[in-house]
């Protein structure tokens, strides 16, 4: 069973995300910052969530995870990154056997794309297919009200329209200057214009500057370029989940296909995918969601780690 949602009308809806009458659940979101936020509110009140990727899953994996409780019943979910990358008799065994051990458990696949595996879930009545889609550009405010929601940020009717007309119209760029509110005003019930001004004009995080340092392996400058950001107390969260994105669509750069004319940025997509393996991407990925969860947590560690992580490029 396929719906189709925006990410604001999904959440006031499902507010728990999953729903119990389905253990295996698929979910195909506009933007991986859309999907960490959903995945944020997931609840599994009988066991841990285990995170794999889609080529990791073999089929051993899934016959001990799936198939058999072992000496001791399983009580963990699984969610499955970039699920479109499961091998093709997976993929199979997912549609089509009833003899799964999912009781009190789910099975999340979270794809990356659209595919031949995902429509086949759509068909499947024992299977739930989530489609969270962009925001029409008319529904900045919907977007706007929603993220303010999310982190707690409270604008005035004139802060919101100076947000609207001076940020680009994306759900990284709007988290990110909300966070830096956040951060900068934090009491604060009605953020005015001149409040926020201020932190667009610093421009304190240039998320296409990084995304080049380290899309261009150039990582002497990535780590300078973070660690005098985080000593000088800005804010990295958005810039990071940007990144994350930045990377995903190196990983997969199968959405370029579809466009009739590439930008300057789906050039440098396409350069830079070059200059890393597969492997080194899921990485790097990985990397970027260890930093987040320190950054999400105020971890003083942070800035040692963009230290240390700097001095280790001395020795290349």
């Amino acid at each position: 069973m396929l719906s189709k949602w925006r990410i604001w009308d999904f959440l006031k809806t499902r507010s728990d995300v999953l729903d119990e009458n389905y253990n295996i659940i698929s979910f195909l979101c506009f933007d991986p910052l859309a999907f960490k936020i959903i995945k944020d509110k997931m609840k599994f009140p009988n066991g841990p969530l285990r995170v794999l990727l889609g080529k990791e899953v073999t089929q051993d994996w899934f016959d001990d995870n799936l198939r058999s409780m072992g000496l001791f019943a399983n009580t963990e979910s699984y969610l499955i990154h970039f699920a479109q990358d499961l091998n093709e008799k997976i993929q199979d065994r997912i549609l089509k056997d009833r003899e799964l051990l999912l009781d009190n458990r789910f099975l999340i696949l979270n794809f990356s794309k659209d595919c031949s595996f995902y429509k086949e879930l759509q068909k499947s009545n024992h299977t739930e297919s989530i489609k969270i889609e962009a925001p029409a550009f008319w529904e900045d405010h919907n977007l706007l009200d929603f993220l303010c929601s999310q982190l707690n940020v409270y604008l005035s009717v004139a802060g919101k329209e100076t947000i609207k007309e001076k940020v680009p119209f994306d759900i990284n760029s709007y988290y990110q200057i909300l966070t830096q509110i956040k951060i900068n005003n934090p009491n604060e019930k009605s953020v005015s214009p001149e409040q926020i001004l201020p932190l667009l004009s610093e421009q304190k995080m240039d998320q296409f500057e990084l995304a080049t340092l380290l899309g261009a392996r150039n990582f002497k400058q990535f780590y300078n370029k973070m660690l005098e950001s985080v000593t000088h107390g800005n804010e990295v969260i958005g810039a990071l989940y940007f990144l994350q994105s930045h990377f995903m669509k190196m990983y997969d750069l199968s959405n370029l296909d579809q466009k009739s004319r590439l930008t300057k940025y789906d050039k440098q997509l396409i350069s830079h995918s070059k200059l890393w393996s597969k492997d080194e991407l899921m990485r790097v990925l990985d990397y970027l969601d260890s930093l987040i969860l320190m950054s999400k947590k105020k971890d003083f560690l942070f800035e040692q780690k963009m230290k240390h992580d700097l001095l280790k490029t001395y020795h290349y």
